[in-house]
């Protein structure tokens, strides 16, 4: 697995396409990670930056890209090198198995957040720089 740090538009579209919604490149940044052959595996859009957090939106082909590797590469950007304290995902509430994944990695459930998508309420998770065992 190959991560691109490009900011090639070609994988923020198909992020686009596959989470079905419409990130602007001026307002955000992705890492797209690239299997052998240099297709795409995955990539990572960071979004709603403040000066101490962003949104982590994650869309895959394959959830092997998420390897300790990549992890330590997509969790070092928001805390390393953009130096953020926290950062934070957004799940519907009927998707316990993004909920549990995301636990896995280290987020903590922080709120609920009532008619976030078009369909459904969110869970709120939050990681502390602190606490991510990914770096």
């Amino acid at each position: 697995m190959k991560v691109d740090f490009t900011q090639d538009i070609a994988y923020l579209s198909w992020a686009n396409e596959k989470l079905g919604v419409n990130f602007n490149p001026k307002d955000v940044t992705w890492l797209t990670a690239l299997d052998l052959k240099g297709d795409i595996a995955g990539v990572v859009v960071y979004s709603r930056h403040s000066t101490s957090n962003c949104e982590m939106s994650v869309v895959a082909t394959n959830p092997r890209f998420l390897t300790p590797g990549t992890l330590k590469i997509f969790f070092g950007y928001p805390f390393n090198q953009l130096n953020y304290r926290r950062v934070m995902v957004v799940a519907e509430h009927t998707n316990k198995h993004a909920i549990q994944f995301q636990r896995r990695l280290g987020f903590v459930p922080e709120g609920y957040l009532r008619a976030w998508f078009p369909e459904a309420d969110g869970v709120l998770m939050g990681m502390l720089k602190d606490e991510c065992k990914w770096l």
